[in-house]
């Protein structure tokens, strides 16, 4: 069974709250053995037991003082001038954190402080409330003299993914205009700096290198494969331990499969000291020197680097499926109806509800699997996909995560501990 991990946010003699990402706040026993204190780290395998551990987060710092519990952490606000004024009103006086979600701001501490669509560091307090929300924003953390001003871990683009802007995302369509045509996903020539930086998951360990030479020291005739919705294929040497710092994971290919990154990128078309090294090694093969070699693919052309495995927060779960289908249009009209039916129900039983509800996103949990032919898709990406839907898991509302449907088999599948739903503190 795998384990939860969250911090005590209140304690009495006989229970504690904890806050966790997955179940929020649930009530646990108070263990005389442990003797868990505001703003511990808990470890927990059930609901009777957990034992104290260590959270890891970048630029997530827990403190308590008199029995208060606070979080220095990186959050984003709206910019509201950027934003439809209907998505602008209702997201007005909150931020966001992917560690917390959305954070109460009623002192409207991020917008006196900082600029409306950056991410920005904050302490907040834990101040659960009716509403739904746990934590307030208490007050704001200045960066001398940019000190982190240009901080790598502020442009993650986890970090980005608030549910505003997921929000003014339904409002565009076709799909494919989600990509716009100056990402390397879709311009597949498109050159790459090194202050590029993307967010993606390793889909394949032990790829046929396009680029491997067996006269060039470090050239491997495999390479991983990281995939990024912005940046497409990423050719990745595992092997090449300058790509990546020794705290980073481990070195074997094979369990980087289904683990995320962050990486920026090597391009051969954008570094003047190695175009030129590799215009000599052009010359020695016989090779027209003055050949358009900037037309090559980026595939071809660029290497991730500085790849750092994304830990703390991981949009996805790695799972073993015995059953492989490809029925996912099949198996997403199936969950459609599902949806259809729900709001029919609560169109009969709360018509208020129901109106607020319209317009609320909904997102889908479920397993996906790569598609073997993903190198060929990726080039009409994003007309068509590299993964197909497999199964559906659960159902719910963005806002408030209200649950439409469940799948009964998910605690199998992905391992989540199957009881601790069952002491989820509710307002």
């Amino acid at each position: 069974m795998s384990t939860v991990i969250g911090f005590v946010c209140e304690v009495s003699e006989q229970k504690v709250r904890v806050f966790t990402k997955s179940y929020k706040l649930i009530e646990m026993p108070y263990l005389p053995e442990m003797a868990p204190s505001y703003g511990d780290c808990l470890k927990i395998t059930s609901k009777e037991s957990y034992e104290i551990g260590t959270m890891n987060v970048p630029y997530f710092k827990i403190s308590s003082e008199n029995d208060d519990v606070f979080v220095q952490l990186l959050v984003i606000g709206p910019d509201r001038l950027s934003l439809p004024k209907k998505v602008a009103d209702k997201y007005e006086q909150v931020v966001w954190s992917p560690h917390l979600e959305l954070i109460r701001d009623p002192n409207h501490v991020y917008s006196i402080n900082f600029k409306g669509g950056d991410v920005r560091e904050v302490v907040v307090k834990y101040a659960p409330s009716s509403d739904g929300s746990f934590f307030e924003v208490f007050r704001a953390v200045q960066w001398l003299d940019g000190e982190q001003e240009n901080s790598e871990e502020t442009k993650k683009s986890y970090l980005r993914m608030a549910p505003w802007l997921m929000e003014t995302l339904t409002d565009r369509a076709p799909i494919y205009n989600l990509c716009p045509e100056d990402m390397a996903s879709t311009n597949l020539k498109k050159h790459l700096h090194k202050d590029d930086c993307a967010t993606g998951i390793c889909i394949h360990h032990e790829f046929p290198n396009p680029g491997f030479r067996e006269d060039i020291k470090g050239s491997s005739p495999t390479v991983a494969v990281l995939w990024s919705p912005m940046t497409g294929l990423s050719r990745w040497n595992i092997n090449n331990r300058e790509t990546h710092t020794e705290f980073a994971f481990s070195g074997d290919p094979l369990l980087q499969l289904g683990e995320w990154f962050t990486y920026s990128f090597n391009d051969q078309r954008t570094s003047g000291s190695k175009r030129a090294k590799l215009a000599l090694k052009r010359e020695e093969f016989g090779e027209d020197v003055c050949a358009p070699r900037n037309e090559r693919p980026t595939f071809f052309a660029a290497t991730a680097s500085d790849v750092t495995r994304l830990d703390p927060v991981k949009p996805t779960r790695r799972i073993v499926c015995e059953t492989l289908t490809k029925d996912g249009e099949k198996i997403l009209e199936h969950n459609i109806e599902k949806i259809e039916n729900f709001r029919e129900v609560l169109k009969e039983s709360s018509s208020e509800e129901y109106k607020l509800r319209q317009e609320d996103m909904i997102i889908i949990r479920g397993a996906v699997l790569r598609s073997d032919k993903f190198s060929t898709i990726a080039q009409s990406y994003p007309t068509r996909g590299l993964f197909y839907l497999e199964k559906v898991f659960r159902i719910a509302y963005h806002r408030d995560g209200k649950v439409i449907y469940q799948n009964p088999e998910e605690k199998y599948v992905t391992e989540v501990p199957k009881d601790l739903s069952t002491i989820q503190v509710k307002f």
